[in-house]
């Protein structure tokens, strides 16, 4: 009764059930989302490497993916890490890994048990959000924060041998062309 229970939980929020055994290295999934391993068992031995192998971290994420790994091989209390990795479809999704590992009474990994939590949809109305809060609705320029935002991440991204150049025009009588023509 207590695992078809939480089943349906997980079910109902669209998580998927895992668990990792940091001796073998192997990460079983009791129920996944989306795509050819939807709603089957999935075993992945050598989990890290099998991964790293297939090629789905999306590759901004590689050193994010490895601290998760680092986190089951060293059985961190609990941890929570947001990454992406590609789907069937050749897209990728946001996930997000939570785990909390088990412990013996001596102290000792027994194991480290999550969950996946698919955040696709939280993540592209945070972007739509952000991109309306960043833009002129008429022209869908950045507004001054954005641009502002914009220059200092341009500067601070760049070699200290980099050169830079502001161009700022100035129209007289704009609003009107703006507001008759839009």
């Amino acid at each position: 009764y207590q695992e078809r229970k939480c089943f349906l939980i997980c079910e109902s929020f669209d998580y998927a059930l895992w668990e990792y055994d940091r001796r073998t290295k192997l990460m079983s999934h009791q129920r996944k989302f989306g795509g050819k391993w939807a709603d089957s068992d999935l075993d992945i031995p050598d989990f890290k490497n099998t991964m790293l192998g297939w090629g789905i971290i999306h590759p901004d994420d590689l050193e994010l993916f490895i601290k998760y790994c680092n986190s089951l091989d060293n059985g961190d209390e609990s941890f929570s890490y947001e990454l992406r990795m590609i789907t069937d479809s050749g897209s990728y999704t946001w996930s997000r890994y939570k785990g909390r590992t088990l412990y013996d009474e001596k102290g000792n990994v027994i194991k480290t048990v999550g969950i996946t939590e698919n955040l696709t949809e939280k993540k592209e109305e945070q972007k739509s959000w952000i991109d309306k809060a960043s833009r002129d609705s008429l022209t869908s320029l950045l507004n001054k924060n954005a641009t502002k935002n914009a220059i200092v991440e341009t500067i601070r991204n760049s070699g200290s041998d980099t050169r830079h150049c502001l161009a700022i025009i100035d129209i007289d009588d704009f609003k009107y062309i703006n507001d008759t023509f839009g």
